[in-house]
């Protein structure tokens, strides 16, 4: 009798662990939901290069990508969550808001003391079909889903200069 509690008392505890596991999967993120997705600033609706930067969000180690589209010269840039030193430059990113229609995420950029010179918190949400973009500098965008074909060989671009985790290409 004593086996047949724990053995019932062992199901029903890995039954629940399976529910909740099950729970967690069917939760929608934002990166979730926009993985792979690409969105140039509306400003920019008739142009095709642009000093601001398309925007491609992926779930995934690099979630965020920017790619600025140049005559002579293009530039594409990923960035993680956490700390990232890159030519002697340290910032850390922390995501702070990953719900179905909003990403936000705090970046600190530090100086040569290794000290935070300054931070900003930049804020993507979604409203149909609509992404708008604000920062804790009063900065702010609207953008929309882009059609570009972002592939080396069709950008009508100079050099494309690829820093770490570009995912255009």
């Amino acid at each position: 009798m004593k086996k047949l509690l724990v053995f019932i008392f062992t199901l029903i505890i890995y039954v629940s662990c399976e529910k909740k596991v099950d729970v967690e999967e069917t939760v929608n993120t934002f990166l979730k939901n926009y993985d792979g997705t690409i969105w140039f600033d509306f400003e920019n609706l008739d142009k095709y290069y642009s000093e601001i930067p398309d925007v491609k969000f992926s779930d995934s180690e690099y979630f965020i990508s920017f790619f600025t589209l140049g005559v002579n010269a293009s530039y594409c840039e990923g960035w993680k969550e956490g700390i990232t030193i890159y030519d002697g430059v340290k910032w850390e990113i922390k995501i702070i808001k990953n719900d179905e229609y909003n990403l936000w995420f705090d970046y600190n950029h530090y100086g040569f003391e290794n000290e935070i010179q300054y931070s900003v918190t930049h804020k993507y949400s979604i409203d149909n079909a609509t992404l708008f973009y604000s920062n804790s500098n009063s900065e702010s965008s609207v953008y929309y889903e882009s059609e570009k074909n972002y592939s080396e060989n069709v950008l009508d671009t100079g050099e494309i200069i690829k820093l770490d985790g570009c995912m255009f290409l």
